[in-house]
């Protein structure tokens, strides 16, 4: 179980399937693994448990903090439903105040990356 997550929604204009083709750019740009995918449905990982342990949270990179995503996307009435779930994957470990805050810049960055390549049609709810 995390310890650290977010749920954001928001509608885009795209069709469903531009979106689906933005989505895995998206995820082959920030260098993350799929682990499993369906209709509308990506489960991605990025990051590195080892090189975070190696060289310490506050140290590494915002891409090599592990964190899973899982990222549905539905046809809507403007055009595609996104929802974008994330979520720390450290593991086991303290989570103290500013390696929180590391994380969650590490979710911001994830989220206006993908807000870019599917812009909001209205302002994000959740």
């Amino acid at each position: 179980m995390s310890r650290l997550a977010r749920d954001v929604r928001w509608q885009s204009r795209i069709p469903l399937a531009d979106a689906l083709t933005a989505a895995e750019a998206f995820a082959a740009v920030e260098g993350m693994k799929v682990e499993d995918h369906g209709p509308g449905r990506l489960v991605l990982y990025q990051g590195s448990k080892w090189k975070m342990r190696l060289l310490g949270g506050w140290f590494v990179s915002p891409h090599a903090i592990p964190k899973r995503l899982i990222l549905t996307l539905e046809r809507c009435e403007v055009g595609v439903a996104v929802r974008m779930e994330l979520s720390e994957a450290v593991g086991f470990g303290i989570l103290d105040d500013l390696f929180k805050q590391r994380i969650n810049q590490s979710f911001d960055l994830l989220q206006s990356v993908l807000a870019q390549r599917l812009p909001p049609h209205l302002d994000p709810v959740g």
